[in-house]
């Protein structure tokens, strides 16, 4: 069920994008992404006391937030990169994207065969708040619009 909601999620945060981006500024639809992995995994760890449902809310927002994340920073970066550089741009990205996933489940099951689970959804919560402190301190969220 909780995989499903991540789907549904992602579905939905790709059709409500375009609105979103009608509603807030650019710099802003990038930073949904890492402002809503944050809520995600808050609402993951509540599950350690909470009910089971707050896991179901937390995947389908997992799925919606950094879709959207996902679809700005993409136009973004095909908007400044040049033409003949955006193969290259776009396999670092994937690289580095898709190449620290595997690097992420590796910490999670050390800290989770350490120290349990609990502990690897506290770690995820406090890597994601880490990313989203980052995103702000940045200039991401003050771009206004989507560069010339």
């Amino acid at each position: 069920m909780s995989l499903g909601l991540y789907g549904v999620g992602m579905i939905v945060g790709s059709v409500l994008a375009g609105q979103l981006s009608r509603m807030i500024s650019f710099g802003w639809l990038i930073a949904i992404g890492p402002f809503v992995s944050v809520l995600a995994s808050g609402l993951l760890a509540l599950t350690i006391v909470g009910p089971t449902w707050l896991a179901y809310a937390a995947f389908f927002a997992f799925g919606a937030g950094p879709i959207v994340w996902t679809i700005a920073q993409t136009t973004l970066r095909q908007a400044v990169t040049p033409a003949p550089m955006l193969g290259r741009v776009s396999a670092l990205m994937m690289m580095a994207s898709f190449g620290s996933r595997p690097v992420g489940a590796l910490l999670g099951g050390a800290v989770g065969s350490a120290y349990g689970l609990d502990a690897a959804i506290m770690v995820s919560l406090t890597l994601f708040m880490g990313q989203a402190f980052v995103v702000m301190l940045s200039a991401i969220p003050r771009l206004r619009e989507l560069p010339a």
